[in-house]
């Protein structure tokens, strides 16, 4: 009942948050206040405890200023009973982080050990894994890199176990980020690329603009400005692109503001250029205050430090060191007197005052190697030792699990295929014990032409039972169409995937040699025409090895890509469960002809294989054939080794068409010719042609009604099936 609630209100607020939001970030000095004023107006005199603590929960991870949020979490905390067991995780959890942010440790760890324990581990994995990641900074912060590794590898452990990429991006980049602390470059850059790569493969554009500030980050600590401008560029330009921060993204970009003045200050000691030092100064002013004006001193400094790198290209020392010593009252940690003792060292060496110099630096070297320690080190080699052992571990499950998936796939194939021939088997026997009755019926009758009568109502009683087999023989196929029919894609999965397009499939039977399927394989939507060897019912066996197969071997991104090789695989499955010889001892030919269309919709690519199956492109009424291999997907007198992917630029407004060959090898015409004369593939394309600048809707009416009239009552030949698709 409590995460209901809670549900509903997040609901709700999020709801808000976008009635109200403004679509430019920076018309507002801190958008989170009209967020957080929206959220409370939410609250009414007769709403729930929970309710309200749900929403201040919400207000509080909305809020960039952290003294209001711990407000509005204590407050919630006061709200919650001891039921409420998911509220009181959340709002520990956004004090343990506040808390963080307000350099203050200890109580962040208190709070977040609380949230830690109090999440299901079922249901919260991900809350658990942040949580254990922000105790694995604040652990870091207190100089305890036993606990910082602990905490990290639980989350890494975490997210490995149930595929959690986004949460593996967040572990590996705070084990970057813990590595640039250390000096461990080499082990940094790795962690961070492995970090944007999980990102990239997730979608997540705001973590990816995290990992492009720390690897920014990392430039700077290896001096290497020229790509660190680039990195953080990156990253500003997509958080600043963001509809809405939180406090946590807004904390990075103007992180990455104050990390750009420092880059720009940098290259001006190293140029000379005047104009660099200026562009420091703009970014000073964006990222410096927003720290100071919600309590985050510790980034503060970094802003400032910028500056008075600024005041000394300047030459202007004793403001330099006035802005330090207006800072001394931020200096309460260790780790923060590191690197405020070194400024005060370089600022006094270019004072002349070498003796304060050296002092202020034995004091920075002295904080320095409280941090960095044998026992840090020791603790990053164990991690990475049990990082290793984790992956070692995913990818043997992971091995496994593909394999008994595989195997009890094939176990159902060939076991429904066993059925099906039992079927056909007992159904073949039942007809001929029917036509041996039959044969002695007539028998009888003509030796005893007395007894016409009693041998009249004999074979009257054979006729109905004939009558009633044809009936169970009809009904069996009409159910083999109802199973092919299922085992096709729906009008709905075709339109989800390719909106603008027509499926017109008419089998010559009841049951279809013909098939198609589509799917979406990563970044592409993938569409598939079959047309197996024969029609009715051999031909629909076939068709459904067909779907079969297609459905095990095009899963991945990566098949999508390559549809020769998915080609190469269906070949090797069709041969080898069809055999090479049958009974008599000749060899089986049968097969299919296909074409696998592989769209990359957003680069307008088009990766296809085609085995014999025609297909073209309409552009600016001109059809273009694509190529295809002369060879079926089967045994054939003069295959080749594999089939050839290729690849084609689409243009917005293109027609792409798949086809079996029934249409253009189906006979029709005037009368005068009895039998009729072929449609021919070229007068086919020309109909294409003629007909692509409709919408897909109209193109399907305009060729079933042409093809109609071609055929002018004679007998189909063949099964037909047409796919067009509008790019």
């Amino acid at each position: 009942m409590n995460r209901r609630i809670v549900f509903w209100a997040l609901v709700i607020c999020f709801a808000t948050v976008h009635r109200v939001f403004p679509q430019n970030m920076e018309d507002l000095v801190d958008p989170s206040k009209t967020i957080t004023d929206s959220l409370l107006n939410l609250i009414s005199p007769t709403s729930s405890d929970s309710l309200k603590a749900a929403i201040y929960i919400e207000v509080a991870r909305k809020a960039y200023d952290s003294d209001s949020a711990l407000r509005y979490c204590h407050l919630a905390l006061d709200l919650c009973r001891k039921t409420d067991t998911f509220l009181l995780a959340q709002a520990n959890h956004v004090i343990g982080w506040r808390y963080y942010q307000k350099h203050e440790m200890y109580s962040s760890i208190q709070y977040l050990r609380k949230a830690y324990h109090l999440y299901d581990p079922d249901r919260d994995f991900r809350a658990i894994s942040i949580c254990s990641v922000i105790m694995s900074q604040g652990f870091e912060t207190l100089h305890m890199p036993d606990s910082v590794f602990y905490y990290l590898n639980k989350s890494l452990e975490n997210s490995i176990a149930r595929n959690d990429t986004a949460q593996m991006a967040t572990t590996y980049l705070n084990l970057g980020r813990l590595s640039i602390n250390l000096t461990l470059y080499d082990n940094a850059e790795e962690y961070i690329v492995k970090a944007i790569d999980l990102d990239s493969l997730s979608g997540n554009k705001l973590d990816m603009a995290c990992g492009y500030f720390w690897r920014g980050y990392l430039n700077i600590a290896t001096k290497n400005y020229p790509q660190t401008g680039h990195y953080l560029r990156g990253a500003i330009r997509v958080l600043k692109s963001a509809e809405y921060l939180s406090s946590y993204y807004a904390m990075i970009l103007h992180l990455a503001y104050s990390h750009m003045a420092d880059t720009y200050i940098s290259s001006a000691n190293r140029t000379g250029i005047t104009r660099y030092a200026d562009s420091c100064l703009v970014y000073i002013q964006k990222g410096g205050d927003f720290f100071l004006r919600y309590g985050q001193t510790a980034n503060y400094m970094i802003a400032r430090y910028a500056y008075v790198k600024y005041l000394l290209f300047y030459k202007k020392y004793n403001e330099a060191l006035n802005v330090l010593k207006d800072c001394e009252k931020y200096m309460s940690d260790p780790d923060l007197r590191r690197d405020y003792h070194d400024y005060l060292s370089l600022v006094y060496e270019q004072m002349g005052n070498y003796k304060e110099a050296f002092n202020q630096q034995k004091l920075h070297y002295e904080y320095a190697m409280e941090y960095l320690n044998d026992s840090s080190l020791t603790a990053l080699a164990d991690a990475k030792t049990h990082q290793a052992l984790l992956f070692k571990d995913a990818e043997q499950r992971k091995a496994y699990e593909i394999h008994r998936v595989r195997t009890h796939r094939m176990q159902l194939i060939i076991v429904s295929l066993i059925l099906v021939l039992l079927l056909v088997l007992l159904l073949v026997l039942f007809i001929f014990r029917m036509w041996k009755i039959k044969k002695k019926a007539l028998g009888i009758l003509s030796q005893k032409n007395e007894i016409l009568d009693q041998q009249k109502q004999e074979i009257q009683s054979q006729r109905d039972e004939i009558k009633l087999v044809h009936a169970s023989v009809l009904s069996s196929i009409k159910y083999s169409e109802r199973i092919q029919r299922a085992a096709l894609p729906s009008d709905d999965d075709v339109a989800r995937f390719f909106p603008e397009s027509f499926v017109y499939f008419r089998p010559r039977d009841i049951v279809s040699g013909d098939f198609y399927h589509v799917a979406k394989c990563g970044k592409y939507n993938v569409f598939v025409v079959g047309d197996c060897t024969g029609h009715g019912i051999p031909g629909g066996f076939l068709s459904m090895l067909g779907l079969s197969s297609i459905k095990e071997f095009l899963v991945t991104e990566q098949d999508a890509a390559d549809p020769g090789n998915v080609l190469d695989h269906m070949r090797t499955f069709i041969k080898d469960t069809l055999g090479s010889y049958d009974d008599s001892g000749s060899p089986i030919y049968d097969g299919m002809e296909m074409v696998i269309c592989s769209f990359d919709i957003e680069n307008h690519q088009l990766v296809y294989a085609s085995a014999y199956l025609s297909s073209y492109i309409v552009r600016n009424d001109n059809a273009i054939r694509l190529e295809c291999d002369k060879m079926p997907v089967g045994r054939y007198f003069n295959e080749k080794a594999h089939f050839v992917t290729h690849e084609i630029a689409l243009q917005p407004g293109d027609m792409v068409y798949l086809f079996s060959d029934g249409i253009q090898d189906q006979p029709g015409g005037n009368f005068d010719i009895p039998e009729g004369k072929k449609l021919l593939s070229k007068n086919f394309v020309n109909l294409l042609v003629e007909a692509a600048n409709e919408p897909a809707r109209i193109q399907g009416e305009i060729i079933d009604q042409t093809i109609q009239f071609w055929i002018n009552g004679r007998e189909q030949v063949d099964d037909m099936t047409l796919v067009g698709i509008r790019i």
